[in-house]
């Protein structure tokens, strides 16, 4: 887990805890996404349908405001929140002609890797994510996350390796899709690799293994 649930924890549990972070199962290839048009652009949404992972707030980044281009946009994943999910269909069918949106239901592990790289761009603004498999596995594939700063993935600009922006902003949301919208393929295809290059440099397996060793190893947590 991360630091700020540590500290939750520990308010409750007192100071034995341990954050490590997660295990990631490793791409050794650079993978091929889509290819990019100009003026459009394929955007996916993976993740369960609730108020936490804030699929309501993407589409109304997409449908209220203009984009000068087509955008596709499939949502998956399993619907939680019924009455969550009508809020987000009545935004739907108000969307432009320009902007399509389906949803495409849950999809099965194995399925996950060769949908996503189907896709340009991995859009999540989740109100809060401690790692966010989804957007790992996302990044591993080459397709650019546009996610909320609520994760642990806040330095993604830097990388121009997509955008980490703040909820209370919505226009910054709108403005990420329509830089990536006009981007030639070669400059989306560079920045795909970026992508790539930036979750492989934050992986290191071989440190968080030794960490839950020596997590095993303490005396307090081992069972009588």
């Amino acid at each position: 887990t991360d630091q700020i649930e540590k500290k939750d924890i520990e308010k409750l549990f007192g100071n034995k805890v341990f954050s490590i972070p997660n295990l990631i199962s490793l791409n050794d290839e650079h993978a091929l996404i889509t290819a990019k048009q100009k003026n459009k652009l394929k955007i996916i949404y993976l993740s369960r349908i609730s108020e936490k992972k804030n699929l309501l707030y993407a589409l109304e980044v997409l449908v209220t405001n203009k984009y000068d281009g087509i955008i596709e946009f499939d949502i998956y994943g399993p619907i939680e929140d019924v009455c969550y999910w009508k809020r987000c269909e009545y935004l739907i069918i108000q969307a432009n002609q320009n902007i399509q949106i389906k949803y495409k239901g849950s999809i099965k592990p194995e399925q996950v890797k060769n949908i996503l790289r189907k896709n340009n761009v991995f859009f999540l603004p989740t109100k809060n994510e401690n790692f966010g498999h989804a957007i790992v596995e996302a990044m591993q594939c080459g397709v650019v996350p546009i996610v909320s700063d609520q994760t642990p993935w806040n330095d993604l600009e830097e990388y121009n390796a997509g955008f980490s922006l703040n909820l209370e902003n919505q226009q910054h949301f709108k403005d990420a899709i329509n830089k990536l919208l006009v981007l030639s393929e070669n400059d989306f295809q560079c920045m795909s690799i970026n992508v790539q290059k930036y979750i492989k440099s934050k992986i290191n397996n071989k440190n968080v293994t030794a960490q839950y060793i020596k997590m095993f190893k303490t005396p307090h947590i081992q069972a009588n």
